[in-house]
Parts: structure tokens; C-alpha cells; sequence
């Protein structure tokens, strides 16, 4: 109890450090633990006082469950080689949770929610559509997923085929899974809408499909024409 040595009431860990049955009394002390938002762990700085704060934190909840760092083994040795107030208070202020990795605060974001409200002159990210009545009204940004809907034989198909050449030609990498037809069937289709000829040369759909490569996640795959 030497925190208490140091004004702060606490509680202390019956079974010491460690996990496993070490912690069973969680399951007599959880009701009456429910009611503190924040709850500071202090279990020793060796590998038992780790495992012992990693299962308290994961059965109190990560949420309001704090572990502190204190520069000896526990509070006790703190309090015997001369640690001040000052210092410990330090320790229980710079107390960490035990979060996730990648779990990141709002204000990590300011960037680029700046960015959005106020992009650099000319600067849009995402992709548009080769329709011209639709410039400016629709706009597919990066990192969102976009379902199109409708029943067959509506055109999504035909319109995707007509977006896919042009999203290419804005940047972006493409994969097609075509489900219903085989891929030289899909890729027909789509050198006649990005040709805008009904039978093109041999030449010319060789120069498409090149073009479409380049929107590919792949390696460039190399061919020739001699």
C-alpha cells in the first residue's frame, strides 16, 4: 500500500503479479471496480507485473485501464530509496493505456481533414466519369467502396467497361473479376467501347490492351510484336 504513503488511495493485487489464476479475484472485485472511469495499474516493472497488468487491463476493460511506469520495481522500493511526490505524480500523469496498435486520436487526422475543407488549388483526389453531363456532380474519392446496383441487362456492366479506360487515364490501377463472362470476352467489349470501332486491326487491339495494362496492380508484363 505505499501509494497510499504517497496520498493516493489504492488497492492491492492479493495473488502478485502473473496471470492466469493469479488474477481470480477480479471476479469478486468487478462489481465494486465498475464504478471508476479510470483505473491505474501498478503491478511490478518485471515480466510477471507485465503479464499481470496485460490481464487485469484486458478483464477491467482498455477503455479506463491505465499502466503506470514507475523508475524502481514497485511503489514500496520507490518510497524506501527517496523517490518524491513530484516524480511519482509525473509517473501516474504519463500513465499509459494499453490500447491497440493503430488505434490513432482525432487530432492525428488534422491534415487531412484540413486537406479536404481546403484542398490545394486544383487539387481533387478520386475519379470522375467520361460522361460529360456528369462533370462536377459525381466523383468517386479514394479509399471509399461504391456498389452499383441495378437489374440485368441495365448497363452497369457497359458503363463500368466505358469508366474503366478513363479511370486508367486519370491514374488509377484496376481489378476486374468478371463473373459471367470470360475474361477475353470482357476485355472485347471493353477495346470496342476504348477504341470506338466495331472491328478493330490487330494493331489497334494490341495498342489498347497496352493501354489497359497500365492500370494493372501486376507487374508490366512484356510483349512484342515482332
Amino acid at each position: 500500500m505505499s501509494w497510499a504513503a504517497y496520498g493516493h488511495p489504492a488497492m492491492s493485487v492479493p495473488y502478485g503479479g502473473g496471470k492466469g489464476a493469479k488474477q481470480k479475484w477480479i471476479e469478486n472485485e468487478y462489481d465494486r471496480l465498475e464504478r471508476f472511469e479510470r483505473i491505474f495499474i501498478s503491478t511490478d516493472m518485471d515480466q510477471a507485473g507485465e503479464e499481470a497488468a496485460t490481464e487485469i487491463v484486458s478483464r477491467l476493460g482498455r477503455h479506463r485501464c491505465y499502466r503506470v511506469k514507475l523508475p524502481r520495481k514497485d511503489a514500496n522500493a520507490c518510497l524506501v530509496d527517496g523517490i518524491d511526490q513530484a516524480e511519482m505524480e509525473r509517473c501516474l500523469a504519463e500513465a499509459q493505456s494499453l490500447d491497440p496498435d493503430g488505434l490513432k486520436h482525432a487530432s492525428n487526422f488534422t491534415e487531412e481533414v484540413t486537406r479536404l475543407f481546403w484542398p490545394e488549388e486544383g487539387e481533387r483526389p478520386g475519379y470522375s466519369t467520361p460522361f460529360g453531363k456528369l462533370d462536377g456532380k459525381l466523383h468517386f474519392r479514394p479509399g471509399e467502396l461504391t456498389l452499383w446496383s441495378g437489374a440485368a441487362g441495365a448497363g452497369k456492366s457497359q458503363i463500368l467497361s466505358d469508366c474503366v479506360p478513363h479511370w486508367i487515364k486519370e491514374g488509377s490501377r484496376i481489378c476486374l473479376s468478371s463473373l459471367e463472362m470470360k475474361s477475353a470476352q470482357t476485355l472485347r467489349r471493353m477495346v470496342k467501347q476504348t477504341g470506338g470501332v466495331d472491328r478493330p486491326t490487330e494493331g489497334f487491339i494490341f495498342d489498347i490492351l497496352a493501354y489497359l495494362d497500365r492500370g494493372a496492380a501486376l507487374r508490366p508484363h512484356r510483349q512484342s510484336r515482332d
